[in-house]
C-alpha cells in the first residue's frame, strides 16, 4: 500500500516542474526589453574648469522608429547611466528628430553654446538649463 504514495508524491513533483517551466515560459519576455537601443556618441566638450561635460548622442532603437539626435550634460567624474533598452535619459537638455550635425561651444563654465545647421524640425526637447549652467541655442546658416 506503499506504492500509491510514491506515484502521488512523484505526480506532484512532475506537475510542479512543469508548471515552472510554463510559468518561465510565459514571463520571460517580460523581463526581456522590448527595444534595444544603441547610443552612439558624436561629440563631447568638457567645460573649461573641466567640471562638466556635454556630449552629442544620436540614438537608433531599430527600424520602426525614428532616430533621434540629443545633448546630454553631466559632470566628469560620472559616466552616463542607461535604462534597460540602452537609453541615456540623464542630463537630456536638447532632443530632435533625426541624424542632425551639433556643435557644441562653453562659453563659460556656467554658459554652453548648442549650435545646429539649420532650422530643426521635430524638437522634443529644449532646455534652457541643466543645474547651474545655462543653456543657449544658436541655428549656423550655411
Amino acid at each position: 500500500m506503499k506504492k500509491p504514495d510514491l506515484y502521488l508524491g512523484f505526480g506532484i513533483a512532475v506537475l510542479a516542474v512543469v508548471l515552472s517551466a510554463s510559468a518561465s515560459l510565459f514571463f520571460l519576455p517580460l523581463a526581456v526589453p522590448l527595444f534595444d537601443c544603441d547610443e552612439e556618441r558624436r561629440a563631447e566638450v568638457e567645460s573649461p574648469d573641466g567640471r562638466h561635460a556635454a556630449q552629442v548622442f544620436e540614438r537608433d532603437c531599430g527600424a520602426t522608429t525614428s532616430a533621434v539626435t540629443h545633448v546630454n550634460l553631466r559632470p566628469t567624474a560620472k559616466a552616463f547611466d542607461r535604462d534597460g533598452s540602452g537609453v541615456i535619459h540623464a542630463g537630456e537638455v536638447l532632443t530632435v528628430t533625426g541624424p542632425v550635425r551639433i556643435g557644441l561651444v562653453w562659453l563659460d563654465n556656467e554658459n554652453l553654446e548648442i549650435r545646429t545647421e539649420g532650422q530643426i524640425q521635430g524638437t522634443f526637447l529644449a532646455q534652457p538649463a541643466w543645474r547651474h549652467v545655462n543653456i543657449h541655442y544658436a541655428v549656423l546658416t550655411r
